[in-house]
């Protein structure tokens, strides 16, 4: 599964729209949906912050 796939499994395994994640996250709506389409990868420190959120680990969302 690539990590376009993943972000948005956890995603909507909590049950959150792309704007409510984003919020909680503090990033642009269009900076996640970019990253849900494969268009953009995180830097380091966007996928910390999701990482913290999901609970999961880097692995969960990289590989």
């Amino acid at each position: 599964m690539l990590m376009k796939e993943k972000i948005k499994e956890q995603r909507l395994k909590k049950g959150l729209t792309q704007k409510q994640l984003a919020e909680f996250l503090n990033i642009p709506l269009s900076t996640l949906k970019n990253y849900e389409q494969g268009l953009r990868a995180p830097d380091y420190k966007t996928l910390k912050k999701f990482k913290e959120f999901f609970e999961c680990s880097y692995d969960d969302l990289i590989e």
